[in-house]
């Protein structure tokens, strides 16, 4: 899910521009360290969190696949389980 043009969303009296919201989706791991980061920015909304997530976790799932198949192992939890656990959180969360 992509949002186009430049427009203000605003969430919680916080805005975002759609262009910023756009490069958030379609490269998470560059403006965030850990899908915990996502889940404390406050200019998203709940649904704008889990779609990033949701692509943040697709990206990790390719990157994943790809290292896997040259064999890299490692005994650390994933970044794809992390952003898995910051989407359950979410979801786990009662509704206001």
């Amino acid at each position: 899910m992509i949002f186009a043009g430049s427009k203000l969303v605003f969430y919680g009296g916080i805005m975002i521009t759609q262009h910023e919201l756009n490069q958030i989706i379609a490269d998470a791991s560059s403006r965030y360290q850990v899908p915990e980061d996502v889940l404390a920015d406050d200019r998203l909304s709940t649904e704008q969190k889990v779609v990033v997530l949701k692509q943040w976790a697709y990206d990790a799932k390719e990157l994943e696949t790809a290292e896997q198949e040259n064999m890299r192992g490692s005994s650390h939890p994933t970044m794809l389980h992390r952003i898995l656990l910051a989407i359950r959180s979410i979801k786990s969360e009662p509704r206001a």
